[in-house]
């Protein structure tokens, strides 16, 4: 469903899971996920402008674990501050850190659309 609306980016896969092309140390399935506050990732391959993360948060996950963010960094121009933990073991893209980032993004049977609301371009 998500494959088609992704395939601007070179993003591929089935159903909800997402592979990016992006070299072959960084073949990792990407979901889409509404409950995700952030983009994130358990490694810097394929990430540009990756900066050591100086913050305190913290990504909690499912099973009450607590995994520290060591970097962020961006995947093309809309994908930006994406956090890296090692320990994580699924890559995560965040709905709502796309919609606070003035996309748009529409499902429908046959996949989905995301648009930047402010000029009206189709990011995917």
């Amino acid at each position: 469903m998500i494959i088609s609306a992704f395939s601007a980016l070179g993003i591929s896969g089935k159903k909800d899971k997402l592979n990016f092309p992006l070299d072959s140390t960084h073949n990792k399935q990407w979901l889409m996920d509404s409950a995700a506050s952030n983009h994130m990732t358990s490694n810097e391959n394929g990430l540009y402008n990756v900066r050591k993360y100086m913050g305190n948060q913290h990504i909690w996950v499912a099973n009450g674990d607590n995994l520290l963010i060591l970097s962020i960094g961006n995947l093309g121009s809309y994908f930006k501050n994406i956090f890296v933990s090692p320990k994580l073991s699924t890559s995560l893209l965040s709905v709502g850190q796309m919609v606070e980032n003035d996309s748009e993004i529409h499902f429908d049977r046959h996949g989905c659309c995301v648009q930047d609301q402010v000029s009206g371009k189709v990011i995917a």
